[in-house]
């Protein structure tokens, strides 16, 4: 009886570590674009280290896709999207971290997913946040006058 429970006990840990494991497969990446180019360089741990023991855990998140855009001027327009299906965003949290400022600009998307910003120095970080959904990291401090 004591060799069937733990029989029961191994498969139950192998069963489950497997199952974390197999969950890798089939996730989209978050993407940054700015006036319709691809930025994805700018995106820290852009490819999510999901199983059990990683920084990611075993819950699959969706991730989300940041677009801008600029007309040369102190204007930017911003669009949080889910990465995979292109639908929007309403209420994403973006933090925006300009140079030289304390404190970062907070905005939350519209009912459209859009977010609408004044720069006011160079931009340096950007996170933005949605339920269900990873965390999105931009690092824009090694760059000069991307946005």
């Amino acid at each position: 009886m004591r060799n069937y429970f733990f029989t029961f006990l191994l498969l139950c840990l192998l069963l489950g570590q497997s199952s974390c494991n197999s969950i890798r497969r089939e996730v989209a990446l978050p993407k940054f674009i700015v006036d319709s180019a691809p930025k994805n360089r700018f995106i820290v741990n852009r490819k999510p280290l999901y199983g059990d023991g990683r920084p990611d855990g075993c819950v699959v998140e969706r991730q989300i896709q940041l677009s801008f855009a600029t007309d040369g001027g102190p204007r930017i327009v911003g669009e949080v999207k889910d990465a995979k299906t292109l639908e929007v965003l309403p209420g994403a949290s973006v933090q925006i971290y300009f140079a030289g400022q304390p404190n970062p600009h907070i905005a939350s998307a519209d009912s459209v997913g859009r977010i609408y910003l004044t720069r006011l120095a160079a931009l340096q970080q950007i996170e933005v946040n949605s339920i269900c959904y990873r965390t999105l990291h931009i690092d824009l401090s090694k760059k000069k006058s991307l946005l």
